[in-house]
């Protein structure tokens, strides 16, 4: 706050004094004091305009949405988790796919698929999935910061349609939840 109010003055001086010295150009006398006054301005506004961003990017992160973590227990047949497992696998991103999937029980759902560098670098986590293959469970999903359930359950319909033919637990926005 104190740094926005700051900011302000000097922009405020920093205009006034503008004004000041082009009503003064021909009287050397006050022109000498107004653009010592306008070069101390221009600093001190550089310095607290450094620092505001600074302190603007703080506050975004701070204020950033944290991945949330989601128990859940979304219990497949065998044979469905290993064809989703398997379709994962053959859509890694290493083979120009959106999804990682090193550890077979942990599953990462990427934006894009990486065709290209562009769409690498363009690409961001999602999702990120564990499963119990003991029990054939989708045990928890985490949440990545701009994407909620609801885009959750919207690519999990994508994946299961994908991989399954037909969508178990996951639902497209537009479906209607009974």
């Amino acid at each position: 706050m104190l740094t926005h109010f700051i900011e302000y003055a000097v922009l405020s001086a920093r205009e006034l004094l503008g004004i000041v010295f082009a009503a003064c150009i021909a009287d050397w006398y006050i022109l000498l004091p107004v653009v010592a006054a306008i070069t101390l301005a221009a600093c001190v506004y550089e310095f607290f305009k450094g620092n505001a961003e600074d302190g603007r990017l703080a506050r975004r992160a701070r204020n950033a949405v944290q991945a949330q973590t989601v128990r859940i227990n979304l219990q497949y047949d065998r044979a469905e988790l290993s064809r989703i497992l398997y379709y994962v696998k053959a859509h890694d991103r290493e083979r120009q796919g959106r999804y990682d999937s090193r550890n077979a029980l942990h599953l990462e759902i990427w934006t894009h698929a990486w065709h290209n560098s562009g769409c690498r670098k363009e690409s961001c986590l999602m999702f990120s999935l564990e499963f119990d293959w003991r029990i054939s469970t989708l045990m928890s999903v985490v949440l990545m910061p701009g994407f909620d359930w609801e885009a959750f359950v919207d690519e999990l319909a994508i994946l299961e349609k994908a991989a399954l033919g037909e969508s178990i637990y996951g639902r497209t926005r537009h479906e209607p939840t009974i």
